[in-house]
C-alpha cells in the first residue's frame, strides 16, 4: 500500500479483519512481524520512533 503525502486514507471492514492491528502496527505501537515500512524512501528502522510517528495521526475509534 502507498499513502502519498497530504492524502486522507481511511480503513473500513467488518470486526476482526485487523484494521486497528494494521493501524497501531502503522503507528509502531504492535511490533512489525515481517515486511518494512517506508516513510520518504527510509525503513522505519532507520527513523527514530518519534520522529515516525510525527509523521503521522492516528485516530482510533475507542479513546
Amino acid at each position: 500500500m502507498t499513502l502519498k503525502s497530504g492524502q486522507f486514507t481511511y480503513l473500513a471492514g467488518r470486526s476482526g479483519v485487523g484494521k486497528s492491528t494494521l493501524l497501531w502496527t502503522l503507528a509502531r505501537m504492535h511490533p512489525l512481524m515481517g515486511g518494512v515500512l517506508r516513510l520518504n524512501d527510509k525503513s522505519h528502522r532507520q527513523i527514530a520512533i518519534a520522529r515516525w510517528r510525527s509523521e503521522i495521526a492516528l485516530l482510533p475509534q475507542k479513546p
